[in-house]
């Protein structure tokens, strides 16, 4: 069954120490997109066809993924603290698709939002908005109904053995 973890939160708060764990401990596979979603009239197609395809592929090869961060997060960081109003057309696109593939496809996703355990050592800049970055995600979170999981650097390995058990309940 496919599953998709996606890892998510500000910066320095061990989204990537808890990739780590998971691979290095319980052999998960990792994905890390590394392209910045631009959100205009001209790439908003480009957009929801990256991320299509991707699911898709997860879909078809019925693989497990964890997502070091994902598309979710340009869509945070885009309303939250680039003031791109436009990313509501992505947003509105890929919470409807990714919830008809849950209803639909058997597609299984859990969403681990990593909270900072001490804002100072956390991205000072996102930090200011952390309240706001909390709501967008809840906010997605609603609208997609994915299971989901929150925890912060102190827990790590305990949100590792969940994650574990959580992928192991739905293959």
């Amino acid at each position: 069954m496919a599953q998709i973890i996606m890892i998510e939160g500000i910066d320095r708060v061990g989204k990537t120490t808890l990739i780590k764990l998971l691979e290095k401990k319980y052999g998960f596979v990792s994905f890390k997109d590394k392209s910045y979603f631009d959100f205009n009239v001209h790439s908003y197609i480009t957009n929801v066809e990256k991320v299509v395809t991707f699911l898709e592929m997860v879909k078809q090869l019925d693989l497990t993924i964890v997502c070091d961060r994902c598309f979710l997060s340009e869509v945070v960081y885009s309303f939250v603290e680039r003031k791109r109003d436009d990313a509501f057309i992505f947003y509105d696109t890929m919470c409807k698709y990714i919830k008809d593939m849950i209803k639909n496809d058997g597609l299984k996703v859990l969403l681990v939002y990593v909270k900072p355990v001490d804002i100072y050592y956390s991205a000072l800049l996102h930090g200011k908005l952390q309240e706001k970055h909390d709501k967008m995600y809840e906010k997605i979170y609603k609208a997609i109904e994915f299971d989901k999981k929150e925890c912060n650097y102190n827990n790590l390995n305990e949100i590792a053995a969940e994650i574990k058990g959580w992928s192991e309940m739905r293959e």
